[in-house]
């Protein structure tokens, strides 16, 4: 009866054991394919807006009639330069000083740039030009982009021609992340921007960069290589002006590369330049355009919220979460800790050291 009992009791012990180890096996395969699969989790924060860059304000020339008046002087309209791509002549025979001569300076159409930092207006020097960062492109020709201090209120942009005024993230002109706002001298418009800040580890699988120079550098160096290696030359739209093609042909294939890469393909772009790990939405919280009768200068208001909301994602079951859990079914089904390591190395030592005692005594007799 008794070696019955004992037999029933080891049985149900071998049982329980073996129950408890697949039951581990079971979740710990279940653990592992969780963080294969990078859960991840976001969380969201009200910050100071003056942590984080400000969202860029791009502003555009938007009459090109200034352009026309600039390109007669080397015996060019503005469709042989922009159709017929003749971007330089016998009269102008410096490509890069052709374009720099057509689109002027930011005076020729900005009258001034006030900028309100706390409670203090700071003007724009128009003639400076570390004031802003120039983009251009084969649709806006040349866009200046004002450089912001830390903190920003309000920008008050006065205009003496129309103008485009891209509102975008900061280091990211190409991209579909802006608000465009069309002012001229018989206007008054006045904008409040909210805007919000993503960090995020991917877009749905699809990889993303973090670039320490923005997206904008990407894709101006990603034209500059294809045009580059294809042709030889490039368009005038790149920050690199010392090459631009002087062939009509090749001309015309640097302006397709261009807008290609920059514009119209945005999957080519995106596998030459992925998108930003971090990027800004934005949208008008409040919107007013008045009318005023035609004066001298055009005038715009955009003004920025003191708080945002900032999202940051990540992974949200890491590899310590990952032991700690496979751990905890360990101890509780198995009763295996890591602090019983010591006791095991300890029994192996002494294991170890009884069978050597063990073997001098053999064959030292």
């Amino acid at each position: 009866m008794v070696e019955q009992k004992d037999l029933t009791y080891k049985t149900f012990s071998f049982t329980l054991k073996i129950a408890c180890v697949i039951f581990v096996v079971y979740q710990t395969q279940k653990c592992i394919r969780k963080f294969c699969e990078d859960p991840k989790t976001t969380d969201v924060n009200i910050e100071h807006a003056s942590k984080h860059p400000y969202p860029a304000v791009s502003i555009c020339y938007n009459d090109f009639d200034k352009y026309s008046a600039n390109l007669l002087s080397c015996n060019l309209t503005l469709d042989s330069y922009y159709y017929e791509y003749k971007w330089t002549n016998e009269f102008c025979k410096d490509a890069d000083l052709l374009y720099e001569k057509m689109v002027g300076s930011p005076s020729d159409f900005i009258h001034s740039i006030e900028i309100l930092n706390q409670e203090e207006y700071i003007a724009i020097d128009m003639e400076n030009d570390n004031s802003f960062q120039l983009k251009d492109d084969s649709f806006n020709g040349r866009c200046y982009t004002v450089k912001p201090p830390q903190e920003v209120t309000e920008i008050r942009i006065h205009f003496t021609y129309p103008a485009y005024i891209y509102i975008h993230g900061p280091k990211s002109f190409f991209g579909n992340d802006y608000m465009g706002i069309l002012v001229d001298t018989s206007h008054d418009v006045v904008v409040n921007v909210m805007h919000e800040i993503f960090e995020v580890l991917d877009f749905d699988n699809e990889s993303c960069n973090h670039y320490e120079n923005g997206r904008d550098n990407c894709i101006y160096s990603a034209v500059s290589q294809e045009t580059l290696l294809n042709l030889g030359c490039t368009s005038p739209y790149g920050p690199d002006k010392s090459n631009i093609c002087t062939d009509t042909e090749k001309a015309q294939k640097a302006d397709n590369i261009f807008n290609t890469i920059s514009t119209y393909n945005v999957s080519f772009a995106n596998e030459l330049c992925p998108k930003s790990c971090r990027y800004m939405m934005m949208s008008f919280s409040s919107f007013k355009d008045d009318y005023v009768e035609e004066n001298a200068h055009g005038y715009i208001s955009i003004s920025f919220q003191k708080f945002i909301k900032v999202s940051r994602s990540k992974f949200s079951y890491n590899v310590l979460e990952l032991m700690a859990e496979v751990g905890g079914y360990v101890g509780l089904f198995l009763g295996v800790s890591v602090n019983q390591f010591s006791d095991l190395i300890k029994s192996y030592f002494s294991r170890w050291n009884g069978w050597n005692s063990f073997k001098n005594r053999i064959f030292n007799r």
